[in-house]
């Protein structure tokens, strides 16, 4: 319907007031969300240079749009701006106003009270948390029979505002509960059942001031803020965000396309934002304008530069950091120093008291007190930590975009890692093996050293054994490792060969350190080969200790290392059965006899990912996708798919009836390959688990498959002495086997394609065949020194190893 005469007049005549007090992008948000504008109009107003521009095109469009746009602009004033809402309130008995109609349902009657009140609009794009949504209104249900209080708190960009106005629109709650109205911050009439919504609530003085016996919900950043108010209190702290799944859905829902269609680079925006509901909305509104754009703001939240996330149209802060610094600044001048200089420690590290007492100088109550007070402002978390004595201790971290916000904001990052360095070189006179064990330091002095320009101190501990001995008494060899890692970065080559020597002496006996007893690293030292600069230091330690310590001295060593090891870790707590490395080298993935599959690092052995999900052995496969997954085969005859990233399990496929002992992804990573006892290879969707082929053919049990570099074709072999190779493409079932080599004459364990997929190698018995991929002609055949349980060809097609039962390689 129309816009009425009355309602044009009503615009015309105070234009110029409406022009002068409004803020224009409040009012468009609220429009907006309601559906009375469109996003282009949204954006052929923004685009007016200036707020009085935008006002005025606001203006001539509200007629344009009908008897409802001119109401609910009229209740969009009343939230902001009422006494603007006032002089446009002249048609309420005007002969030419439409019969209202009747409400649709329960929530619409009370929607005008709500906005009346001044209750938020929802925004645009809303994700529904279920589980806060139902705690926070049984939190307004206790205020149904008497007065008091229901405290929602949580860090800036928390979701505490949306949040508290959609548990308002509920006509059940507001008709038990608070059937005098509702009325968010101000309130102009008093009802005996009014609930009073203090929005946002930074000091305990605005509670005073609003402590007039009523019922009363506040949303704040600090939960300190009710110790000053009496009367019955319900305090619910917002601490998790949205889940990957609301995420996506938000970003989804800006973009107007389905979740399935988001590109990868939504799930690493997603990983940065750490479930950031204010960061979420803000990339998602952005994205809205500039969906092109996904690569840069990625690239942003990347290098912390919260401060360059520009305004979107669903929040008051213009830039995320500025969410994040109007909670900072309103720190106490000491408190707000110490917490800048938290910048030096990285996200999602776990801080004692004792570490900032030392670097803060300071006794650790009162830096107990310091961080209970950023816990309790939403700026910090805590937590329990037991120690090996048994004590218990609280240990505290800061959420990541809060750490970024104070990365991006410190002036010199360099400057306060020199000073915590110092605070510690004090507190052990620079004797650092002498450091007490206070679950930090440790694990991360060298990266403090090499943040603070101090390479050679750095250098000077990772080579030094006392120091050397004490950490590793205290931490993973795997953290060692790599420390040596980033250092080696840094060097020359003289020196990064210095500094090899010493990674070597404990990457090589790393499963060592896992154990207790642990072994003792100067023995080890002085069973090095050759008069190295590490045995020197050994024989020089061991001397001096030679009244306390037994040490043996190998006197007839060999001058050169007798072996090739790099490193030697204990990742499983029984046999690895598989290992696998990633496409780029740098992981590796290993499956166990108890069924568990572990993801590590390749240089450092640090532990990146663990997974338990198979109910039999994984003793077969074990293998890496290029964008981030692995599939394991096992003998509970499934084939499972892992995220490495998020340490879940994707697919589980059961598509065989019997063990599964070879999978592999296909060049492109959207198809697998299975095979097993039950004497077939399948092929299957590698995300939904769908079957595309099941090639039929082997007469025994398929002991293994391989996709050739371009996914076209799959050889397989089996028991039964063949190895076929199939067509991928191929529409008739009945026309995929392409071709059977039959040279061998017992069971054909391993197959892959080399040469441009023109060769096949494969092993039986006692023998590696290659034979030709075209028509199966023997190509070569090599004998080896017992059964061959294994092979694998180089990458240039050169040369190959053979695993022999005989514990020997060829």
């Amino acid at each position: 319907m129309a816009a009425t005469e009355s309602q044009r007049q009503l615009l015309i005549q105070n234009r110029l007031a409406i022009v002068q007090d409004m803020r224009v992008r409040r009012i468009l948000d609220i429009l907006y969300s309601q559906g009375i504008l469109t996003f282009d109009d949204c954006e052929r107003i923004e685009s007016h240079p200036t707020n009085a521009d935008r006002a005025r095109a606001l203006l001539d469009l509200i007629p344009e749009k009908g008897y409802r746009a001119f109401r609910s602009f009229r209740l969009a004033l009343q939230e902001s701006y009422p006494h603007l809402a006032q002089l446009l309130k002249g048609d309420a008995q005007s002969p030419d106003t439409p019969e209202q109609p009747q409400a649709e349902d329960e929530l619409e009657s009370i929607l005008p009270m709500l906005v009346e009140g001044g209750v938020p609009q929802r925004p645009s794009v809303y994700i529904k948390r279920e589980q806060a949504l139902a705690t926070l209104r049984k939190g307004l249900e206790s205020l149904r029979d008497h007065d008091g209080w229901v405290i929602l708190h949580g860090m800036g960009g928390s979701g505490k505002t949306v949040l508290a106005a959609e548990a308002l629109r509920s006509a059940k709650l507001i008709r038990t509960c608070f059937p005098g109205g509702v009325s968010w911050l101000s309130f102009a009439r008093r009802y005996p059942k009014m609930l009073l919504v203090l929005d946002d609530v930074w000091s305990w003085r605005v509670l005073a001031a609003f402590n007039v016996r009523c019922r009363t919900l506040v949303t704040t950043r600090d939960s300190t803020i009710a110790d000053r108010v009496g009367g019955h209190k319900v305090i619910i702290p917002l601490q998790d965000g949205f889940t990957t799944d609301q995420s996506k859905v938000v970003l989804a829902s800006w973009l107007k396309r389905p979740v399935e269609s988001l590109p990868p680079e939504a799930d690493a925006i997603i990983d940065e934002c750490k479930s950031s509901p204010l960061a979420i909305s803000m990339i998602g509104a952005l994205l809205h304008k500039r969906p092109d754009r996904w690569d840069y703001y990625l690239k942003l939240l990347k290098n912390r530069q919260l401060s360059k996330l520009g305004r979107s149209m669903s929040y008051q802060f213009d830039t995320l950091a500025e969410a994040i610094a109007l909670s900072v600044d309103s720190l106490d001048d000491e408190i707000k120093q110490q917490y800048e200089e938290m910048a030096v420690f990285e996200s999602n590290v776990k801080i004692p008291a004792s570490v900032l007492a030392i670097y803060w100088d300071k006794d650790e109550v009162p830096v107990e007190d310091d961080m209970d007070e950023l816990v309790g402002k939403s700026l910090a978390k805590i937590f329990p930590r037991e120690c090996r004595d048994g004590r218990r201790v609280m240990v505290y971290s800061i959420h990541d975009l809060q750490m970024d916000f104070l990365k991006e904001r410190c002036p010199d990052l360099t400057a306060l890692h020199r000073k915590l360095v110092e605070r510690y070189d004090a507190s052990c006179q620079g004797q650092y093996h002498l450091l007490k064990n206070d679950g930090y330091i440790y694990d991360h002095l060298v990266c403090h050293l090499i943040c603070s320009n101090n390479i050679e101190k750095a250098k000077a501990l990772l080579t030094d054994l006392l120091w050397l001995e004490s950490r590793l008494a205290y931490t993973l060899p795997s953290s060692l490792l790599g420390d040596y890692i980033k250092l080696k970065k840094i060097l020359n080559d003289e020196n990064e060969e210095l500094l090899e020597k010493y990674s070597e002496l404990v990457s090589v006996h790393s499963h060592l350190f896992m154990v207790n007893p642990r072994p003792d690293i100067i023995q080890l030292a002085l069973s090095q080969t050759g008069s190295t600069k590490i045995y020197q230091q050994a024989l020089k330690i061991a001397r001096q200790r030679n009244q306390k310590k037994f040490y043996l001295n190998w006197c007839n060593k060999p001058s050169e290392k007798l072996d090739k090891c790099l490193m030697s870790l204990r990742i499983h707590k029984s046999s690895a059965a598989c290992c696998c490395f990633s496409p780029d080298g740098s992981q590796v993935v290993s499956g166990s006899w108890e069924g568990d599959l572990q993801v590590w690092d390749a240089f450092s052995g640090a532990s990146i990912a663990n997974f338990d999900g198979h109910e039999d052995e994984v003793v077969t496969c074990c293998c890496f996708s290029a964008d981030g997954r692995i599939a394991s085969a096992s003998l509970d005859e499934t084939v499972k798919v892992w995220n490495i990233s998020k340490e879940s399990l994707e697919l589980t496929y059961q598509g065989h009836d019997a063990d599964v002992l070879w999978c592999q992804f296909s060049p492109d990573q959207a198809k697998i390959i299975s095979c097993g006892a039950d004497r077939v290879v399948k092929m299957w969707n590698s995300k939904t688990g769908e079957d595309y082929v099941t090639f039929l053919g082997h007469l025994d049990i398929v002991r293994q498959c391989a996709f050739s570099s371009d996914g076209q074709k799959i050889v397989s072999c089996s028991n039964d002495t063949n190895i076929n190779i199939w067509d991928v493409q191929a529409s008739d079932t009945r026309k995929d086997l392409l071709l059977s080599i039959t040279h061998h004459e017992e069971a054909v364990n391993s197959c892959a394609f080399f040469n441009k997929d023109t060769m096949i190698i494969s092993s039986s018995g006692k023998k590696v065949t290659t034979s030709s991929a075209t028509d199966g002609s023997l190509l070569a055949q090599f004998r080896c020194f017992g059964n061959v349980l294994c092979c694998n060809i180089s990458s240039n097609g050169l040369n190959f190893a053979a695993g022999l039962t005989t514990a020997a390689l060829q």
